[in-house]
């Protein structure tokens, strides 16, 4: 009877294992950008195409991103945050 009892017990936790994991891989980070900066003085057009490369770099990779304008639409009336 126990070698029952240890078999159904590794069959649930292998269950729990299998969805957590599932749902893991599912949930997709989150980034929020507040500010973007250079360096330098470079050109206001070379700014604009580096933050699209650094925003579309964490979209390929899988996160759902808050660029610069967004957070800061996000953050306006909440100066606690």
């Amino acid at each position: 009877m126990a070698p029952m009892r240890i078999f159904l017990a590794a069959a649930m936790g292998l269950i729990a294992l299998t969805t957590t994991n599932a749902r893991a891989a599912t949930t997709r980070i989150r980034v929020a950008i507040p500010e973007f900066q250079l360096d330098g003085s470079p050109p206001p057009a070379l700014g604009i195409q580096l933050q699209d490369g650094f925003v579309l770099g964490w979209v390929r990779a899988g996160a759902h991103v808050l660029d610069p304008a967004d957070t800061a639409k996000k953050l306006e009336g909440h100066p606690e945050l």
